[in-house]
């Protein structure tokens, strides 16, 4: 069995990570007080919170976003296994 919207979760999930990296690489500038490349704030985003926003986004996107939401197999595994690995829940 497999997500039927694998493709637009896939496509959405990459515009949320890349605001999420430029966002960090602002704050991270402001914290340093210097120029932050898209690069470091992607590892530093990917070491200290990936994990828990990717659960978060998964979540935001199975429950709310997908329009098989309602009646989708995948939710209970997909995002719970998810929650629980990334210590959400």
């Amino acid at each position: 069995m497999a997500c039927d919207r694998l493709k637009q979760l896939n496509d959405w999930e990459i515009e949320k990570l890349v605001k999420h990296i430029n966002d960090n690489a602002w704050f991270l500038g402001q914290k340093h007080h210097r120029y932050v490349s898209f690069q470091e704030a992607e590892i530093d985003f990917i070491l200290h919170y990936l994990g828990k926003v990717g659960a978060e986004m998964r979540l935001e996107f199975c429950t709310h976003l997908c329009p098989l939401s309602g009646g989708c197999d995948l939710i209970p595994r997909f995002v719970d296994r998810d929650l629980t690995l990334s210590g959400v829940a």
